[in-house]
């Protein structure tokens, strides 16, 4: 497919809604990496082993940007239910991380299905400000 000028080509991306999946999928892959679904990722051309604090601030960018973006970006304009999940997502990924009393009390309910909770209760607060 040859394209005559790079508009013609940013309006297939739009259309297909590349860049949006691909937001989507950062977030989903970085998330479940703070989670620990994903084992140890390594870049191995410059000596990076990435880390779950940096895959937990690269997932809230992500959110943030997406949250930024949506058509309805500001906080008042959801229901208070989707506040709830909106707010909740980004709080339990920071909770899991730096707070140690959080960690400990969501891992008692048991591992692997503390993350899987949280992952899961991310992936719900992503689709409330997506959607």
């Amino acid at each position: 497919m040859s394209y005559s000028s790079s508009r013609g080509y940013i309006d297939d991306l739009t259309n297909i809604r590349t860049v949006p999946a691909a937001v989507s999928g950062a977030f989903l892959l970085l998330s479940l990496y703070a989670y620990g679904g994903v084992n140890s990722v390594e870049l191995v051309w410059v000596g990076y082993t990435l880390e779950a604090g940096h895959a937990l601030l690269g997932s809230l960018l992500v959110y943030l940007v997406a949250f930024m973006s949506s058509e309805s970006n500001d906080f008042e304009d959801y229901e208070q239910t989707e506040q709830g999940l909106i707010a909740a997502g980004p709080l339990s990924m920071l909770g899991w991380e730096y707070v140690p009393q959080f960690h400990d009390a969501v891992a008692s309910i048991g591992d692997p299905l503390a993350q899987q909770a949280l992952f899961a209760l991310s992936v719900v607060s992503w689709v409330v400000i997506v959607r």
